[in-house]
């Protein structure tokens, strides 16, 4: 669902020109497409009533889930160029709740041996 951040007045949404533009001519949203409204932090439902001039009807107030219903885990292997600190920062940003590093039985390169002994040593 499209998500616009806009003020809400007396149960209605005001979109900017540049939001408006987005909406109508890059998205190409009919009458009567749901739609959601930001509205400082809260977030509401609302549907698109008239094209021309844009009207947008405000709803009900939506409950705010912002943390994942399950928890992630995350098995990579060792990455060359130290880019394994990169996996953990995304990961996190993404809400991954655990890592896993996973490496070969029997590594086929020198780096790989070296990381290897580094890496177990500390906790991810």
């Amino acid at each position: 669902m499209q998500r616009y951040f806009a003020p809400v007045v007396s149960s209605k949404a005001l979109l900017s020109e540049a939001d408006r533009h987005h909406l109508l001519d890059v998205m190409r949203t009919p009458v009567g497409a749901n739609i959601e409204i930001v509205d400082g932090g809260d977030i509401f439902s609302a549907k698109v009533v008239s094209k021309d001039p844009l009207e947008i009807a405000v709803g009900e107030k939506l409950s705010r889930e912002s943390e994942l219903p399950s928890s992630l885990l995350l098995a990579f292997a060792l990455l060359k160029h130290g880019n394994d600190e990169w996996i953990l920062e995304k990961g996190t940003e993404l809400g991954v709740a655990s890592f896993v590093l996973s490496s070969p039985a029997e590594p086929s390169c020198g780096w790989m041996s070296k990381r290897i002994k580094t890496k177990s040593g500390n906790a991810i």
